[in-house]
This record gives structure tokens, sequence and C-alpha cells, in this order.
């Protein structure tokens, strides 16, 4: 293949790609960190932590990007950013031995699969981080353009820039180590080359130093604690209130067997299976030739990336766990792409068919693994993330307290309030923030009265509600995640929420409340379940339950058959799946 025709054949891959991600971006939010990008590409502030400031940055200097929403808008430069990382791939299959086509078929397969697609097509930070990974992946290759001082200069400068977007790039530590040595090698001036590396990450590494500009005078803008000197900035970037290598600061005990089951369903859906047996040829193919070196190293990357990091996660892979832990997989799934590009060149050797019947068996087989891939993709787009927080909020009183947990709320509330002008009026207040610095100070200023400072990490969540309802503001739960409050305060379902009262305050008459909530799921966004739904979509129906299944629990007490039955046929239409 000429160098005329390989470079058409990559600009025309990577515009499909683009056009597959930004024809398919995300118009709404989708639960976990995403509300948060999509609030942070209309306003700049400090995300959770590490911070995140590489992908901040981005999302800032391209809100300019047209979206029907915010949401949307960030969706379009993630896209952007995915179908980078597909060609950053298939130049690193490329420089580590593989030819051009099966380069673009392997980079193909990889950006066509469920996961890549998915997390290109709405704002996370993980896209990004392949696409750093890829980069340099490429640049360690043992056939890259740049050797010696030039190689270790970029090693350094892509190291920099993927820790300023995410912690787990240090997991490329074993390719990245052996490709700066062999820039050792390569180099005239050993020590030169050693020197560079750490100079060029500098510029990277210090975009971090943006959290402490974003932290001043915060106002009504997304930050998150109060990382405003060197030290508390510290604690941010290595996640002091999780633990550095834990997902959450929940003391569930990693289960490693379930994350390995998880991670191997994961990779084998996401590759139809082929590309697992065409990276297990591939990696049969790379260890049996000279160099081996880099290909060991390689292969480590890829355990360490993979089995080993894992099974420290701390979050159990059910449920919403499910799309939490998966996108961790997305960095070992694309590391399997050079072995995957040296299985194409295996099978290519062995098959008697011309070059142009070859690129249309690749072609095909990509259009198969994205027409397989795009339900679950369509699943995961579902509004009822969004439609649920929209639902919520709208239907508070004014200046109402919604005390609440999950990153669906906690996150997606404010992108509703601060990057769609949504009922700012309203308070939102997680528990769980107070345990970071400078939060309770802060939610106090706003609140109007003094919320307890955790004790020894420990939220007291009454004193909390009773703050709240001091102030003389409506409050509501949105999710009953403390029986504490529920035995100390009366309370009854209001909407989709639970509304607290003052103690003495007796609660309204069932009938009405009935009557009441009917009225409101009448009007609410949710529609009759129909098709396949993602794991935050059917949370996010799940979530619609809480109203309507204390209210059915009360009328079977109060023996009310017909108001049990009435509210029963309502939660059959939200969730069906439901034993009712």
């Amino acid at each position: 293949m000429t160098p005329q025709r390989a470079r058409i054949l990559r600009a025309v891959g990577t515009l499909a790609i683009l056009a597959l991600y930004v024809g398919t971006a995300s118009p709404s939010i989708l639960g976990g960190d995403n509300g948060e990008f999509a609030t942070l590409f209309a306003e700049s502030g400090v995300a959770h932590p590490s911070g995140y400031p590489l992908y901040t940055l981005i999302l800032r200097v391209f809100s300019w990007v047209p979206g029907s929403t915010p949401a949307e808008g960030a969706a379009r430069v993630t896209a952007l950013l995915g179908a980078l990382s597909a060609l950053a791939w298939s130049r690193a299959a490329r420089r580590w031995g593989a030819g051009e086509g099966a380069s673009l078929a392997a980079a193909g397969l990889y950006a066509t699969a469920s996961l890549p697609w998915r997390l290109a097509t709405h704002a996370e930070v993980f896209t990004l981080n392949a696409l750093l990974a890829g980069a340099l992946v490429a640049v360690s290759g043992p056939d890259a353009r740049w050797k010696g001082a030039r190689r270790a200069a970029a090693l350094g400068a892509l190291a920099g820039l993927a820790l300023a977007n995410h912690l787990s790039c240090v997991l490329l530590a074993p390719i990245g180590l052996e490709a700066l040595l062999r820039a050792r090698r390569e180099d005239g001036r050993p020590l030169r080359a050693l020197a560079l590396a750490p100079l060029c990450a500098l510029p990277g590494l210090a975009t971090y130093l943006l959290l402490l500009v974003w932290a001043r005078d915060p106002g009504e803008r997304l930050v998150w604690g109060a990382p405003t000197t060197l030290r508390a900035l510290a604690h941010h970037v290595l996640r002091g209130d999780y633990g550095t290598t834990r997902l959450s600061s929940s003391r569930v005990v990693a289960d490693p067997a379930a994350q390995l089951a998880w991670l191997a369903r994961s990779l084998a859906d996401n590759t139809a299976l082929v590309g697992l047996a065409l990276a297990a040829l591939g990696l049969w193919a790379a260890l049996t030739r000279a160099p081996r070196r880099p290909w060991i190293a390689l292969t480590a990357t890829l355990l360490l990336a993979g089995p080993a990091f894992i099974t420290r996660f701390n979050i159990t892979p059910t449920g919403v766990g499910e799309a939490v832990v998966e996108r961790f997989h997305l960095l070992p799934l694309a590391l399997l792409v050079p072995f995957v590009a040296r299985g194409l060149e295996v099978v290519a050797a062995r098959v008697s068919a011309r070059p142009a019947l070859r690129a249309f068996a690749a072609a095909g087989l990509c259009l198969a693994l994205a027409t397989r891939a795009w339900p679950s993709v369509r699943a995961a787009h579902g509004p009822e993330v969004e439609d649920y927080l929209r639902d919520t909020l709208t239907g508070a009183a004014p200046r109402a307290v919604i005390l609440c947990t999950g990153d669906q709320r906690t996150l997606g509330y404010p992108y509703l309030q601060r990057a769609q002008g949504l009922r700012r009026d309203v308070l939102v207040i997680d528990p769980w923030t107070l345990l970071v610095p400078g939060t309770p100070e802060r939610l106090s200023a706003r609140l109007g009265a003094t919320i307890p400072a955790p004790v020894e990490r420990h939220v007291n969540t009454r004193a909390l509600a009773a703050a709240a309802l001091s102030t003389g503001r409506p409050v509501y739960l949105a999710d009953p995640f403390s029986q504490a409050i529920l035995r100390t305060f009366p309370s009854h379902p209001e909407g989709a929420m639970i509304r607290l009262l003052p103690v003495g305050t007796a609660p309204p008459p069932l009938a009405a409340l009935v009557a009441e909530t009917l009225a409101r799921y009448a009007a609410f966004r949710v529609t009759p379940a129909g098709g396949p739904l993602g794991a935050w979509q059917r949370n996010a129906r799940e979530d619609y339950l809480t109203s309507l299944t204390a209210l059915t629990h009360a009328a079977l007490r109060e023996s009310r058959a017909d108001l049990a039955a009435a509210l029963t046929a309502r939660a059959r239409v939200i969730a069906p799946w439901r034993a009712w």
C-alpha cells in the first residue's frame, strides 16, 4: 500500500468513526459522572477527585460546539476524541509491526464495539484516556519513527498529559519504562534521554494548577471540595476522600472473582469473541519472533491494566455497579488492538485473497460488530435518568431542600440547575459529600443553618435533616438512604420523593396522597417501558417507584385494596419486570 493511499484510508476511516459517534451523541445525561462533565462543558469548575483538568479544559475550550443541549455539545466534543482515539490505536498497531490494512481493521473493530462507542458518545474522561494511551503505545512501538531523545521526550509529554486526565494511565508503566530504556540505548547521550522524559511531563502535569484557579470564588459554580491550597490540591488529586486506588469510599470489600468474571464477559461481548481469538493468535505470533522484550512489556501492561487492576475495585459489578466498573475495561480492550492487528496479519498471510477483498471483509466485520453493538448503545442513551431528575426537581416546592445520594442525582441535579438554569432555588445536598473538606461550611452558608460536620467520617443524617427543617424550607428525600431520618421525622410521599415534616406534624390522609400522586405521575415524562434498557436507565425507572411502593404498603396496611391496585397499575407501566 502506497503512503498516499494509506493516508487516504486513515482519513476516511477516522471521518467515518467521527460521523458515527457525532450522529449518535446523547442529547441527555446518562448517569454516573456524565452530569458533572456536561455541567463543566457549560461553566468552569472543579470535578470530583482527581479533578481531571485536561478533559475539563478541553470541554471548556470547545464549549462553542453546538448541540441541542449542553449534554449533547459535550458528547460531540468527546466524539471527536473518540475518533482520534481510533486513529491513535491504528497508528499504535502500525508502529508495533502490523501492516496498514490490519492496523486500520483492528482499530475499526475496537471503535465499533459497544463500550468504546458508548463512552465516546457522552461526556466521560475515559475516551481521552484511551486516546492518550494509544499515542503512548504508538511512540513505544519498535517501529516508531522517533528514536532516542525524541522518543523519550514524546513519552514524557504524553505521560504528563495522560496523568492530567486520568490517574489510571500509570498502569501503562511497564511499556512506558521499557520504551524509555530503549530510548536511552538509542540515544548517543543516555542521560539526556532519561532527563528529557520527566521535564517534558511537567507541562501536562501543570494543568492541575488550573484547579486552584477554578476553585476560587466558586459562587454557584460546580466546585467539588475546596482545593484552594497546594495541600488541599494534593488531597484532591490523590483522591484522599476515597483512597487513591479505590472507586468508592464505602467499606464494601473487593470481590476479585466477581470483577474478573465481569471483565471476561465484557471483553468477550465487546470483541464478539473474534477479537479475543485474533488477539491470542497475535500474541503467539509476536512472542515467537524477535524482538520479544517490547511485546512482553506490552503483555504485562495489558495484564496490569486489566485483571490486576480491576481486582482492587470495591464496587460490586451488578446493576449500575456494572456500568461504573465497565468504564475501566476500556483501557484493556484498547490494549488488545496491537495484538488483534498482528493476529489479522497471520490470518491474511494464510488467505490467498486480493487486498481489495481483504479490505471488504474487514469493513464487513466492522459493520457487523457495529450492528451488533447498536442496541446496547441505544439502550444506554435512553432519557430516563434526565427525565427522572427533571420530574423530581420541577415537582419540588419553592426553595426546597433535596437530600439525596447516588452519582446520578448528586451530579445530575447540578446539570439541570447550572447548565440549563432550571430551579436554581432548590438546594441539593448529598450527605456523603459532607466528608469532603470545605463542603459543610459551603452548604451551611447556602442553607442558612449550620450543618454539623462529620465526626470520625460519620455523617449524622438526622442532624442534617433537622438543620434543613429548622429553616422552614420544604425538605425531601429523593431516595430513602437513611432509615434514621424516616424513623425520626414524620413523612409522606410527594411526587416521586418523600417529603419530611417537622416532629409532631401529621401527614395528609392516605386517599388524598394517592390521588395527588397518581395525578403527578400521569404528568411525568416516564413512558411505558419498551425494549432493552441500560443499567442507569433501568435504575432511574426503579427510582420512580419510591412513592408508589410506600403508598402501596400504606394502602395494604389500611386494607384499601382499591388504592393499592391503582398504584400497582401505575408501577407496572414504569417497571414491568418487578413482581407486583
